[in-house]
């Protein structure tokens, strides 16, 4: 159901959960153990999921949802928004590329990652509200924080899908690529963040996602206290070195 591939600092998952990537128990059970292991390696720098088959993530599997009860069903939806909100919280840039459907659950995972990059195929939305439920594994939370709370509840209340270039006009998608050149534009964004320090990136990422929805006393707070944790690190060290004897 899941490849993992590894190039230098770069791993790779490609989803293969055949037909859609449907959030079934056994792909968030085999996806969430691959998550727990990457999120402990040292020499990972970035983190890219895409998928060999038509689509992105089509949501949940909804005929395996159909036989659950409702304390099963709520016990599946806590196990996915927290694979959501570690993938959220990884200390490292996370990027999805996006093919055909990103829908729902789906969506939810994309939302999760720092950037998305989508071929002109793509399409998002969230269709809970058409079925009677609401998005519940971070999708009522991290779309308004993306794209605004206006496009937000328009998307969510209505159910309908939009195709890559609304997403991009919105800010729901990063980039919009064709599907031969997707993987290297993420590769080619990923060679930026190789310049800077692993460390720093771990600190900004957790002061941006810690902080964005705070007061400024505290968001500033969380800020130095992240500025602080890098002072001793080896990069930081190795570059005033470099000043030391102007």
């Amino acid at each position: 159901m899941i490849k993992l591939k590894q190039e230098k600092n770069i791993y790779i998952i490609t989803l293969n959960n055949k037909p859609v990537n449907a959030l079934s128990l056994e792909f968030l059970s085999e996806l969430s153990m691959l998550i727990g292991e990457i999120s402990t390696k040292e020499e990972v720098r970035s983190l890219i999921f895409r998928t060999s088959l038509k689509h992105f993530c089509a949501g949940a599997d909804l005929k395996e949802r159909s036989k659950m009860s409702n304390e099963e069903t709520v016990d599946t939806i806590y196990l996915i928004k927290l694979l959501f909100f570690n993938i959220y919280n990884l200390p490292f840039p996370t990027i999805s590329l996006i093919q055909g459907a990103c829908l729902g659950g789906g969506l939810e995972f994309a939302l999760s990652c720092d950037f998305r990059f989508a071929t002109n195929d793509a399409t998002f939305g969230f269709p809970e509200t058409t079925l009677g439920i609401i998005p519940g594994a971070g999708g009522t939370q991290f779309l308004p924080r993306l794209i605004g709370t206006q496009n937000a509840k328009k998307m969510i209340y209505s159910g309908e899908s939009i195709n890559s270039r609304e997403a991009l006009k919105v800010g729901l998608i990063d980039e919009l690529c064709n599907s031969k050149d997707i993987d290297n534009s993420a590769m080619d964004l990923i060679d930026s963040f190789n310049l800077s320090s692993k460390h720093a990136i771990k600190s900004a990422k957790v002061s941006i996602n810690q902080g964005v929805d705070l007061d400024l006393k505290s968001s500033l707070n969380i800020e130095f206290r992240e500025y602080i944790k890098t002072l001793d690190t080896k990069e930081r060290k190795e570059a005033l070195k470099k000043y030391s004897n102007y």
